[in-house]
């Protein structure tokens, strides 16, 4: 246990030195920012949007494309849109300097009568930062029309 520093290049590449420390059996650059998300609101049709709220903490000097995936009884295109800073499909840009980004569902109302849906995001690993091992998903309500 400890850190240790070692090399890392690839063809082509610069040479880059990392200080590495063993996190629950996982290697965590001390380099790299360190990413969390939460929920800051629930949605309803015909209400205001739902937020989830990934914060980073540790290097904010560049950008950081932020790996998601997500799953739940809503479904993405029927039941809600997302909304956020270049986001795509499974990813939002964190822009240089920002502590967090915002992923905001958009509920899409219908004429269906249902029970609450729920709405799970969560962050993937990536070699660019690290997550918070205890705060790496969230989940949100999304209830029928208000």
């Amino acid at each position: 246990n400890g850190n240790a520093t070692f090399a890392v290049s690839a063809a082509g590449m610069v040479t880059r030195s990392v200080v590495a420390t063993e996190q629950d059996n996982t290697v965590v650059n001390v380099n790299n920012p360190t990413l969390k998300i939460e929920k800051l609101s629930d949605t309803a049709e015909g209400g205001t949007p739902g937020i989830f709220r990934i914060t980073r903490s540790g290097n904010m000097g560049s950008a950081v494309w932020v790996y998601f995936g997500y799953s739940g009884s809503a479904l993405n295109g029927s039941d809600y849109s997302l909304s956020g800073n270049g986001i795509a499909s499974n990813f939002i840009i964190m822009s240089a300097g920002s502590a967090y980004a915002d992923i905001t569902v958009l509920p899409k109302a219908d004429q269906q009568t249902e029970v609450p849906e729920t709405l799970t995001v969560t962050l993937t690993a990536n070699a660019l930062y690290n997550l918070d091992a205890a705060k790496y998903s969230a989940t949100m309500t999304i209830t029928d029309r208000v």
